[in-house]
């Protein structure tokens, strides 16, 4: 019997693991799948913000600073969202949507910022929109919770309640042309410095197209109901002209917002207008709450209870007028002025 030689032996079970290795080798590959990070950064953020990828998966950030998602796959789609905001605070995302191109995505950026008041009277306004554009006598009242944009030069008013979310805003406003109710247009616009400035989306012309106005000095000073005089002579306004005619009226008194004054001309002989204007604190604005009453058949259209805006008076450039802007709406109709003394 031959004896089996030990050196043989070993020499035979290394070959035989090495040639299994081998064989594994053929059919398995050690290298990891390649994934790729989904974040960015979040800045201005104070209190607690939670974001979405997708829909889904959660983030809860409490600071400034850098943020991930966690890996994915080339190719995969995203598409970040804030799902909560802050209280007090708006965030907007930028970057947030996209495929991964075999890289990492950390260019998503969050920016927040504290809730911007609008209220404020501003001018020297544009507004383009489809068939109109109008560089001239463009102006707009803002409380914190209401938009009114006036274009008086085309008869237009914009009227809707607004949503603050840090210094960005939206409305879906009611447009007026020649009082009538023509429509509604949908405004996302932001607040930059002393200028407000929006994009119109809308079935309607006149709600299809920008508008940007100003902020007006004027704003600086308080509203007092002596902008409205308690004495002295009054503001003088004309509304709702129809067949050439305008209706008259004045605006005299602190509590009464108006001392009715009954116009000789047709068809507004018979109407009056009554109500009441608050100030609002520490601004130039005032809320309006009137009744249009009592007018001729022709006009009858006009009769309601409006809520709107007004702003204290600021000399017209050129003269010594002061003007005082007017504009009220009942979602049906719309009267606007702009008063002279």
């Amino acid at each position: 019997m031959t004896q089996s030689n030990p050196l043989q032996k070993l020499f035979f079970l290394v070959s035989f693991f090495i040639s299994i290795s081998a064989l594994q080798g053929c059919f398995h590959s050690d290298d990891d799948p390649v994934t790729y990070g989904i974040g960015g950064t979040v800045s201005g953020l104070s209190g607690s913000i939670v974001l979405q990828n997708n829909g889904g998966d959660d983030l809860t950030l409490t600071e400034d600073g850098t943020f991930s998602f966690g890996n994915f796959s080339n190719g995969a789609d995203y598409a970040v969202t804030v799902l909560s905001q802050p209280s007090g605070q708006g965030c907007l995302v930028s970057n947030g949507s996209g495929s991964i191109a075999a890289a990492t995505v950390d260019n998503i950026t969050v920016s927040c910022a504290s809730h911007v008041d609008m209220t404020g009277y501003y001018k020297d306004g544009n507004l383009s929109v489809t068939g109109i554009t109008d560089n001239s006598t463009v102006v707009a009242m803002a409380s914190s919770t209401r938009l009114m944009l006036l274009s008086t030069g085309n008869q237009l008013l914009y009227d809707g309640t607004l949503s603050i979310s840090g210094i960005s805003f939206t409305t879906t406003a009611t447009i007026y042309k020649d009082g009538s109710n023509i429509g509604t247009t949908t405004i996302s616009g932001s607040i930059v410095g002393a200028d407000i400035s929006g994009e119109m989306t809308s079935s309607v012309n006149e709600g299809q197209g920008s508008f940007s106005v100003t902020y007006a000095d004027t704003n600086n000073q308080t509203a007092d109901f002596a902008d409205i005089e308690t004495g002295g002579p009054a503001w003088d306004c004309d509304i709702g002209e129809v067949g050439g005619a305008l209706y008259e009226f004045h605006l005299n008194g602190p509590d009464d917002l108006v001392h009715q004054l009954d116009t000789a001309s047709l068809p507004f002989d018979l109407c009056q207008l009554n109500g009441t204007v608050t100030a609002i604190p520490n601004t130039r604005i005032f809320d309006a709450d009137v009744a249009l009453s009592a007018c001729d058949p022709d006009t009858d259209q006009m009769v309601n209870n409006y809520t709107g805006l007004t702003t204290g008076g600021e000399i017209r450039a050129g003269s010594n007028y002061q003007e005082l802007f007017f504009a009220v709406a009942n979602g049906d109709y719309a009267v606007y002025s702009l008063c002279t003394r």
